[in-house]
């Protein structure tokens, strides 16, 4: 198994699994040299990986006026995206990155899927890495986070499986 435990680490491996805008943080801090060498893969549910798309996103339900979002960046959307960040950032921060799952519902209506599946695309065809992505039917934006605890539905075996 990829990540037994006290396998090939010597320890039990430490895998930071993320959602929303945690897996968004979690991605960031990543793509900004600041947690790599501190994990051993990471899970991101439903992330927000580009800023500048969900503010479009949230402009258009007309929400712009109760989002955080753009003063947490201060008003940095694009270098506080990490679809931007994986788009620029060096080889060396890149190749330090762990294996990477994303999973993302069809039926998000708060984080489109998009968001993951650019980002999965910039790290696999641009950089090649080892970031494997999951678009599950019929899901929403809780139920990335709800059908792994409860082990409904595809989330919790598909992390299993990932896992090895």
């Amino acid at each position: 198994a990829r990540y037994a435990s006290g396998g090939p680490l010597g320890r039990s491996p430490i895998v930071l699994t993320a959602h929303s805008s945690g897996a968004h943080i979690a991605m960031l801090a990543l793509l900004k040299g600041k947690l790599s060498s501190s994990i051993d893969a990471l899970i991101g549910m439903s992330g927000v990986y580009n800023l500048e798309l969900a503010q479009q996103f949230e402009q258009e339900r007309g929400l712009t006026d109760l989002s955080p979002m753009n003063p947490a960046a201060k008003g940095m959307l694009q270098e506080c995206s990490p679809t931007w960040l994986a788009n620029n950032c060096n080889g060396e921060i890149i190749s330090s990155l762990p294996p990477l799952l994303l999973l993302h519902g069809e039926n998000d209506p708060v984080a489109p899927p998009v968001y993951s599946q650019e980002l999965h695309l910039l790290l696999t065809e641009k950089h090649g890495l080892n970031c494997h992505l999951e678009i599950f039917e019929n899901v929403a934006h809780q139920d990335t986070v709800l059908h792994t605890c409860l082990g409904k539905g595809r989330a919790q075996s598909t992390i299993f499986e990932w896992l090895g």
